[in-house]
């Protein structure tokens, strides 16, 4: 992940060689890291010999599963800890050769107009002061016609008091680091602004992974596909946006 602003360069730096290990493993874990891939995978689609860059990297979780469908991924992102693991994941299933690094700035990619044929940023949008900067970046380093999907943390969902604190104070419910939650309309009103045209929304209902355990996961699981694709989906604790360079 992108590390932000606000005490959690350190963050990322330290914990990178346990953090896939922390959040995706017991059931909720995988569950978690099961569908927040499969939501990705279906909006991005056919990627098969595209030019991907995945904004905010981290451990290369999205930019693998990128790359074992055929895209030319590059992975960006200012945690050098962070991007060797991401490395060792390609390196250990052959693939080094659909993996480029950029170790810099969601903020101020380096990289020409027009060089990608699509634009990921996954959990983290909601740590990045300069959330709107990295939209009009990815809009920038798009082709005409390009993609970009995002998701953002919404605190017009169930969590709404927990999203109203965190909007206040700035920061993580746990972590002294920066954030910001967000609503749809405020998401789409960003993306309008800065030229991309919104084509898809999905939602999930994000949880607390040492919470949902046992039936408990088994029945948030059937709520959650309920959200995924109807109107629902806006009232989700987590949106994925998916929307095209006009």
């Amino acid at each position: 992940m992108e590390h932000p602003c606000g005490g959690s360069e350190d963050f990322y730096e330290t914990e990178a060689q346990s953090y896939d290990d922390r959040r995706w493993k017991g059931a909720a874990g995988k569950y978690i890291d099961v569908t927040q891939k499969e939501i990705v995978l279906s909006l991005v689609g056919n990627c098969e010999g595209l030019k991907v860059l995945d904004v905010a990297t981290g451990t290369g979780r999205f930019a693998l599963e990128l790359a074992r469908r055929g895209a030319e991924v590059t992975g960006l992102d200012t945690s050098g800890s962070m991007l060797a693991v991401a490395r060792r994941k390609f390196e250990n299933e052959g693939l080094t050769g659909k993996l480029s690094i950029l170790e810099a700035p969601a903020t101020d990619i380096p990289a020409t107009r027009g060089t990608f044929d699509f634009c990921l940023c996954m959990n983290a949008m909601n740590h990045i002061p300069g959330w709107a900067k990295v939209l009009q970046e990815m809009h920038r380093v798009l082709k005409p016609g390009g993609t970009a999907v995002t998701n953002y943390t919404n605190w017009a969902s169930c969590y709404l008091p927990f999203g109203i604190w965190v909007n206040l104070r700035k920061r993580s419910v746990r972590r002294d680091v920066y954030t910001r939650w967000f609503w749809p309309p405020e998401i789409l009103k960003l993306h309008e602004k800065v030229g991309l045209d919104f084509r898809e929304l999905k939602g999930f209902i994000h949880f607390p992974r040492k919470v949902a355990v046992g039936p408990l996961l088994s029945a948030i699981s059937v709520f959650d596909k309920m959200f995924r694709n109807s109107p629902l989906a806006y009232l989700a604790p987590q949106v994925y946006v998916k929307a095209e360079k006009n």
